[in-house]
């Protein structure tokens, strides 16, 4: 870190802040926050593309160290597009969201329901209309997404075969 900013509240004689400047632009490239006071920073704020706008954030909820939740703009439209949540406090990421198309709304959701690293349904909705198109899940956790329930008759087998493409659950197609 090139350059670092402290801010005390004076309350119990501890960082509470620290910004700093990763690049040297004299633009704090990032924040580490201690929320709680219990002197370990527990949440992060980033500029992750170096346009000036803090655009990737991550919080340990629940103390133990390591990020619970994380969020992105990927875009840099100024709009949280990717979403990543650690339900189970074991230091994996099991739940996504993700709006692909940048509407504001959820377009993919995945989750890890058994705690083998890659998910066990992805739903995706290629439409825009809120609702979820299809569910692709895995249904004898081999740790492949192998069957496709169709949720919307106005989708194609090819809006599921571009999701799988994406690369949803970690591994490539």
């Amino acid at each position: 870190m090139s350059d670092e900013a402290f801010f005390d509240d004076g309350m119990e004689n501890e960082i509470d802040v620290v910004g700093f400047d990763v690049d040297g632009d004299g633009v704090a490239d990032g924040i580490l926050a201690d929320t709680d006071g219990d002197g370990l920073m527990d949440m992060i704020a980033m500029d992750a593309d170096g346009d000036g706008r803090l655009d990737s954030f991550g919080a340990d909820i629940d103390g133990d160290g390591s990020l619970d939740e994380v969020a992105y703009d990927t875009t840099g439209n100024g709009q949280i597009d990717v979403f990543a949540a650690d339900t189970t406090g074991d230091g994996r990421f099991d739940s996504q969201l993700a709006d692909a198309n940048g509407d504001g709304q959820v377009d993919t959701f995945a989750h890890d329901f058994n705690g083998d690293g890659f998910a066990d349904v992805v739903a995706a909705d290629t439409d825009a209309d809120g609702q979820a198109d299809f569910v692709l899940g895995d249904t004898n956790a081999d740790g492949s997404l192998d069957s496709v329930a169709m949720t919307d008759s106005d989708v194609s087998q090819q809006d599921v075969f571009a999701v799988r493409l994406d690369d949803i659950d970690g591994r490539k197609a």
